[in-house]
């Protein structure tokens, strides 16, 4: 005479081994790998990640309305550290001379400058088209000449994959 005794085993749940997926291993998961026994293939599986963090972004103003004297120069500065790519958009509201140069900072060192232009033109300048960010702050330097100019600035930024 054969018995079976039920019981628990002292091993945790791995879900890999209930092949009827239905959140226990028992004697049904033990005939199906019964009957495949000999069988050889590819021993890759398909995984569906379901709580992987989705990516995050960063759509922030840097100026609205922004009044910057003639011949003067002012500087905006944002932190885009853990993100790997970005957009700056600066509109250009008003005439006058707006000379733009764009650099990334780390601590008190600055890159060369990876944007530049001698006159901004007027309206939507889309700057740095979705680029490569190459540090962890980016600073704009803005500097009018002849006469006082008008922008607003914004920068949209992607986060890097985890």
């Amino acid at each position: 005479m054969l018995m079976f005794v039920g019981g628990t085993s002292s091993t945790p749940y791995d879900a890999w081994y209930d092949f009827d997926d239905d959140g226990d291993i028992d004697i049904y998961d033990i005939v199906d790998i019964a009957g495949r026994y000999g069988t050889t293939g590819d021993s890759e599986k398909n995984v569906t990640v379901t709580n992987w963090p989705a990516k995050q972004t960063l759509n922030i103003s840097l100026a609205h309305n922004l009044v910057i004297p003639e011949q003067s120069s002012i500087q905006l500065s944002t932190d885009v550290a853990g993100y790997d790519r970005l957009t700056l958009v600066i509109v250009k509201q008003t005439s006058g001379v707006l000379m733009a140069r764009v650099h990334y900072k780390f601590g008190d060192i600055f890159t060369p400058s990876v944007w530049e232009t001698p006159d901004l033109s007027g309206g939507s300048n889309l700057i740095l088209n979705d680029s490569i960010v190459i540090g962890p702050t980016i600073w704009i330097e803005l500097t009018t000449t002849d006469f006082a100019v008008t922008i607003s600035a914004a920068i949209y930024a992607t986060e890097t994959s985890r």
